[in-house]
C-alpha cells in the first residue's frame, strides 16, 4: 500500500507519492505468497489434473499470478485458470502454460 503525502504550499496542494514502508512491502508480499500457496493448494488436491498440470510454476508479485509450464490437454489449461481466478483472489493472471503431449 503506498501512502500519498499532500503539501500544501503559498501557491497550491501538490501531492507526493511517498515510497512504501517496509512493513507495508513485507505485507503484500505475505498477499503474494499466500494467493501462490491457496493456487498450489487447490492444484494439489484437484482430481482431474494430471501431474504434470499439478506441477506448473506459479509466481505471484502485487496480487498479479503468473501460471507457466506444459499440461497434457486444453481443458487442463481451462481448470488451472479458474481456479486461480475464483480462488486466489488474485488481480490479473497471466497464463503461458502449453498443452504438450
Amino acid at each position: 500500500m503506498k501512502t500519498l503525502l499532500f503539501l500544501t504550499l503559498a501557491f497550491g496542494t501538490i501531492v507526493v507519492e511517498a515510497v512504501p514502508k517496509a512493513q507495508d512491502q513485507a505485507m503484500e508480499k505475505t498477499i503474494d505468497v499466500e494467493i501462490t500457496r491457496k493456487i498450489r493448494d487447490r492444484l494439489t488436491n484437484s482430481e482431474g489434473l494430471s501431474t504434470k498440470a499439478q506441477n506448473i510454476t506459479i509466481v505471484t508479485n502485487d496480487k498479479v499470478v503468473n501460471l507457466q509450464g506444459e499440461v497434457n490437454k486444453d481443458s487442463e489449461i481451462t481448470i488451472i485458470t479458474n481456479i486461480t481466478e475464483e480462488y486466489a483472489g488474485a488481480r490479473a493472471v497471466r497464463s503461458q502454460l502449453k498443452v504438450v503431449k
